[in-house]
């Protein structure tokens, strides 16, 4: 199980008590990162809470990172990005981190992400807020059974802004512009209630 996250050059090893990422050179492309064959052990072992840290960088525009996730049977799922200094930006009206509940599965119970800082119009749309680099962190609990799946892990790849309806799956839920407001207000109304109740 490898879960690959397009990483920067100059990254180094993270926290074993949160997840072991490495650098890794990728066959004549981008820096990868993987997460540890050790760490995946304690975590199928032990069920506990699973995020893979890691770091993202896209050379323009008219780049985007697609990540398949497979939940591993995990009831609980997000992936918030934050700038290189580990903050949040607006997560009221734009989509920089997605929830399970917030996103749309594939057919075979999948979810696929696509990180860009324009609009893929895909409804599974991870919005840097025009950031090119930072950091995204994929955080999987409360598994069924107490433990995850043998199946949990994410794997991503660096596609061309026009490639990326071909390099998503078929069923792939796309947005019109008016669906994509709708969506960003349903969103801010959301937490806005989460906050008035916190």
């Amino acid at each position: 199980m490898i879960a690959y996250i397009r990483a920067m050059p100059n990254m180094t090893s993270l926290s074993a008590t949160t997840a072991h990422l490495e650098p890794r050179q990728g066959q004549g492309g981008p820096i990868g990162a993987y997460l540890s064959e050790h760490l995946i052990s304690v975590v199928l072992k032990t069920g506990l809470v699973c995020p893979i840290p890691g770091k993202f960088e896209l050379a323009s525009d008219e780049e985007a990172l697609v990540i398949d996730v497979n939940l591993g049977g995990a009831e609980y799922f997000i992936a918030p990005i934050s700038n290189m200094w580990g903050t949040t930006n607006d997560v009221f009206h734009r989509t920089g981190s997605l929830n399970r509940a917030q996103s749309v599965a594939n057919a075979d119970g999948t979810y696929t992400f696509v990180l860009a800082t324009k609009d893929p119009v895909v409804h599974n749309w991870l919005d840097p807020m025009d950031l090119h680099e930072g950091s995204l962190t994929l955080r999987w609990a409360e598994f069924a059974g107490g433990k995850p799946g043998v199946d949990l892990g994410a794997k991503s790849r660096v596609v061309s802004l026009d490639e990326v309806r071909s390099a998503v799956p078929p069923d792939t839920r796309f947005l019109s512009e008016s669906e994509r407001q709708a969506q960003l207000s349903k969103r801010a109304k959301s937490y806005a209630w989460r906050v008035a109740e916190s």
